[in-house]
């Protein structure tokens, strides 16, 4: 799951629910949570994660969508102790 996921299940909240909180259509919010066993599909505009943040009073931030990507990914795994 993702923060939004989350928070969203915390709160009892749909993602219907969000979009009318930040002033936007339903859509658009179910293209930020992703569907069971998928990675989010797309980010919102720099302006949405910002409502986003000030409806869920910080909870879920502009950072929370940022994918890391497969170059940080093999950064954290070169940073990894070794086990033995």
């Amino acid at each position: 799951m993702t923060q939004l996921a989350d928070w969203l299940k915390a709160k009892g909240l749909t993602g219907s629910d969000l979009a009318r909180l930040v002033g936007c259509d339903d859509a658009t919010i179910n293209r930020l949570i992703p569907k069971k066993g998928k990675k989010q599909v797309r980010k919102p505009s720099l302006d949405l994660a910002e409502k986003i943040c000030e409806a869920t009073d910080g909870e879920v931030t502009p950072n929370d969508f940022m994918d890391a990507g497969p170059r940080a990914a093999a950064e954290e795994a070169d940073h990894e102790p070794a086990t033995s």
